[in-house]
This record gives structure tokens, C-alpha cells and sequence, in this order.
């Protein structure tokens, strides 16, 4: 099961700050992934643009697996979706009608109570892999960038701002690719991370836990779960309202 995005040192260690209760209550998030491959008209039709593709399907499952994997279950969602060109040329020169979306947007409820906005779109032009994470608590924030990946942001409310300043303000982490063991002998931790990198642990860990026969994360359940929400965020555009979401 593919979600490379949780296997960034930065989101890792976000995930390990959310669970230890560093941001308190969250109160809201955004959460986006950015690609420009759609912006044009004069890109030929593609598999991507039949039913079996659209920013929903390919982007964000992506980001759907993230925001469940740091905050928990979604309550319901209110999705709208965008399709800029309806028909595009495919490679024998015929006009093909385009069957998905090019970008969606979704606001998003969770059970925890924390509300915010997830994006997926291949109309943003002038981007090329661009993912943005953001969390605010009661008592701190994150941020991530995919273009930034060897850094986390992380901001701390109970820091004082005096004298001058004090200590408040937002911290660089540089997580790097610092996993921990056994997945931290190559490269070196302080090499930047990318996208092969967090693709790579994934599969390692995965194997990690074929070899020493135990359950692990993100598995089969996981992947259904993602379906069942990308059908309710299909759905919710379809019919232009808040969709429940009732399954775990």
C-alpha cells in the first residue's frame, strides 16, 4: 500500500509530535498537493483523463491517507470539483471528451472536531511536485513543504515572546533523512531527502515487517478506507453536499 508521503523524516516526526500532544487541540488544518500537468489545453488526452484517473483519484488519495494518518477520522466532507477542459486530442488525432476532474477542493470535518481543507489540482500553474501540510492547535503548529523536504516547521505557543522576541516564533527542524534504525545507514542522515528516499522506506517497511511476521501500516484496511472516502468525496461533488462519513 503506497502512501510514500507518511515515510518523510519530517512527517514522521510531525506524526510523532501530534501523538505525543505537542499542538494540543487542533483546531484547524490545510492540507494541498499541487501539480500544473493539466493547465494546458494542448495536452493530449491521457489515461489519467479517463474514469479511471482525476486529481480525486491520483492526487488526493494521497492526501486523504495523510490527513487520516496525522489526525484521525474524518466525520463528513463538502467537495466541489473543477474539469477545465472538457475535451482534449489523443495521439491518433481524434477529440476525446475528458471523464475526470482536473482539481478538487474539499472542506473536511473531523470527529476530533478539528475542521480544514484538503486540495488536489493539476491546474496550478507554475508548480511541478508542490504537497503543503499544515496544522494550528491550542498549543502549537506544523508546516511542510515537499519542495522544502529536509525541513519540518514547527511553532510553539507557550514559548514567550519577551524580552525582544523571547523564544517565540517558528523552528526549522532539519529531519533530513534521519529515520531511525535499521533505515538510517544510507544515505547520510544529513543528505536532503526526496521523493525516491520516502518511496524507498515505505517499501522498506514493509518488508521489514514481511520478514519479522507482524502487522504494519499502511495496509489493505487502510487502502480501503481512502476508496471509501475518495467515493464520498465523489459523491459529495455529484449531489453538492456535506457527505457522513460513517465507516472507520
Amino acid at each position: 500500500m503506497t502512501f510514500h508521503n507518511r515515510f518523510f523524516p519530517a512527517l514522521i516526526r510531525a506524526k510523532k509530535l501530534l501523538d505525543a500532544g505537542a499542538l494540543g487541540r487542533i483546531l484547524q488544518f490545510r492540507v494541498g498537493y499541487f501539480h500544473s500537468s493539466s493547465a494546458s489545453a494542448a495536452l493530449p488526452f491521457k489515461w489519467k483523463h479517463s474514469n479511471f484517473g482525476g486529481a480525486v483519484r491520483d492526487l488526493g488519495s494521497h492526501m486523504l491517507d495523510l490527513t487520516l494518518h496525522l489526525l484521525g477520522q474524518f466525520e463528513s466532507v463538502l467537495a466541489e470539483t473543477t474539469l477545465a477542459f472538457p475535451q482534449r486530442t489523443d495521439a491518433t488525432g481524434a477529440l476525446r471528451n475528458v471523464e475526470s476532474e482536473d482539481a478538487v477542493s474539499m472542506l473536511v470535518r473531523m470527529r476530533s472536531g478539528a475542521k480544514g481543507m484538503i486540495e488536489a489540482t493539476k491546474l496550478a500553474t507554475g508548480t511541478e511536485d508542490e504537497m503543503v501540510v499544515e496544522i494550528h492547535g491550542e498549543r502549537g503548529a506544523l508546516r511542510f513543504r515537499l519542495m522544502q523536504p529536509h525541513y519540518l516547521e514547527f511553532f510553539d505557543a507557550g514559548a514567550t515572546d519577551r524580552p525582544l522576541g523571547g523564544d517565540s516564533g517558528w523552528k526549522r527542524i532539519p529531519c533530513g533523512g534521519r529515520y531511525e534504525s535499521p533505515d538510517n545507514d544510507f544515505p547520510s542522515p544529513k543528505a536532503t531527502i526526496g521523493w525516491q528516499r520516502a518511496h524507498v522506506a515505505c517499501l522498506s517497511n514493509f518488508l521489514h515487517a514481511v520478514v519479522e511476521n507482524r502487522q504494519t501500516t499502511p495496509d489493505l484496511r487502510q487502502g480501503i478506507a481512502v476508496d471509501r472516502l475518495i467515493d464520498a468525496v465523489l459523491r459529495s461533488a455529484a449531489e453538492r453536499q456535506w457527505i457522513d462519513i460513517t465507516f472507520v
